[in-house]
């Protein structure tokens, strides 16, 4: 499938009906990443902590304000911290982001103004008409600007290994482009989508029938947060796109979809929240774990129980979670599913006499080679580990009966 050129993405209207959109607090705190170019683009890299990494990524799309909100580089940081991905936050805006002095610009322009106030109207009017000349250059750079967006992640793709994962995360004007990022296949007239799991906050730009056409073709796993007092999408609007969800593709469950209201937050919390407010900022928090909590699910590895329900994800910083282990140990006999950037799924018998946490624990000790026979029944088993996060595995003689 191809971008659709013939509409603009973000148009001059939008913009200025998204008073929102231009408003928010700077945080406090410097990036730790770094600034490369990253095929042909200039990128903020946010790096996990080596010791605990996958070689899954996530592609990162600011607000409108790009690289001079540092907001987004803090936030990228978080999330690779919290992850254990690569964060690259691609500088994709023609000519930079808007300017912070937007910010106090708006707060002057939505003031209000008593009518009888000549000089507080005069200086209302002459806000607005320099707002207009930062927002309609900004729509007129951006309106071509999803074909090389497309085109950079479709090269942060194919540099992945063997069984990485790619993720997207959007926010604001960003969701609109990493929703239609995950229309795209991984190659031009590919079969395979090119984002494996989207969480997006706050999007703007679209309305509520687009959410659903847009998760259509290849149903990436979809996550949003939006404030209940959200201008650019409103409740209402929200409530359309989950009945639409509903009736398309039913519950959302096993992580296919899911969308979360927070109360008292408007447009841009994500992102922008005043950290001195304590409802806004509690917000912003949860939509951080929400996002960290969807792109852990999907982007690392998984496990499952195949003789019972469990599901869930493993990395070199968790070990066996302990409700798993005890159930597991209560069943006499269980099969564990392992899925593997290398071999594809991998499945492990054992019993329930000790099926303890050894393979977790030897994965935190970054183990190269070890082999045992008694722990899950097997005669041999040898483990190649690889430090960057991913996992080998080797089965060195037959399963024990």
């Amino acid at each position: 499938m191809q971008a659709r050129a013939s509409a603009p993405l973000f148009s001059i209207s939008a913009i200025m009906s998204c008073t929102d959109c231009f408003r928010g607090s700077i945080h406090d705190g410097e990036p730790t990443g770094t600034e490369e170019i990253i095929h042909g683009v200039r990128t903020y890299i946010a790096s996990p902590d080596t010791a605990a990494s996958s070689q899954s990524t996530i592609i990162f799309v600011t607000d409108a304000f790009g690289f001079h909100l540092v907001n987004s580089k803090i936030l990228a940081d978080i999330y690779a911290s919290r992850t254990g991905f690569c964060v690259l936050v691609p500088d994709i805006i023609p000519g930079g982001g808007v300017p912070l002095s937007s910010l106090a610009l708006m707060e002057t322009a939505t003031a209000p103004v008593a009518w009888w106030n000549i000089y507080g109207q005069v200086r209302r009017v002459v806000t607005v008409l320099r707002m207009m000349t930062i927002f309609m250059p900004f729509a007129i750079r951006t309106r071509g600007v999803f074909p090389s967006l497309l085109a950079y992640a479709r090269a942060v793709k194919a540099d992945l290994p063997a069984g990485a994962k790619l993720g997207a995360a959007g926010f604001c004007w960003g969701g609109l482009q990493t929703t239609k990022l995950t229309e795209q296949a991984a190659i031009v007239g590919g079969s395979k989508p090119l984002i494996d799991a989207h969480f997006t906050a706050h999007p703007a730009g679209m309305k509520p029938q687009q959410f659903i056409e847009s998760y259509r073709r290849f149903k990436v796993p979809l996550s949003i947060a939006v404030g209940d007092q959200d201008f650019v999408l409103s409740k209402d609007n929200v409530a359309t796109i989950e009945a639409g969800f509903r009736e398309e593709y039913g519950e959302g469950k096993n992580m296919s979809y899911e969308i979360k209201l927070y109360a008292g937050c408007g447009h841009g919390f994500a992102v922008r929240a005043d950290e001195k407010k304590t409802v806004e900022n509690k917000g912003a928090q949860q939509a951080t774990s929400q996002a960290v909590t969807w792109f852990k699910n999907l982007l690392w590895p998984r496990w499952k129980c195949d003789s019972c329900s469990l599901v869930g994800y493993y990395d070199t910083r968790d070990d066996f979670p302990l409700y798993t282990r005890r159930a597991l140990r209560s069943r006499s006999s269980w099969v564990l599913s392992f899925e593997n950037s290398a071999v594809g799924t991998l499945s492990l018998r054992g019993n329930g006499s000790n099926p303890g946490p050894s393979i977790f624990a030897l994965l935190r000790r970054n183990v190269v080679y070890t082999s045992f026979s008694t722990h899950f029944g097997w005669t041999k088993l040898a483990w190649l580990f690889d430090l960057r996060g991913l996992l080998w595995l080797q089965l060195c003689a037959a399963l024990a009966p």
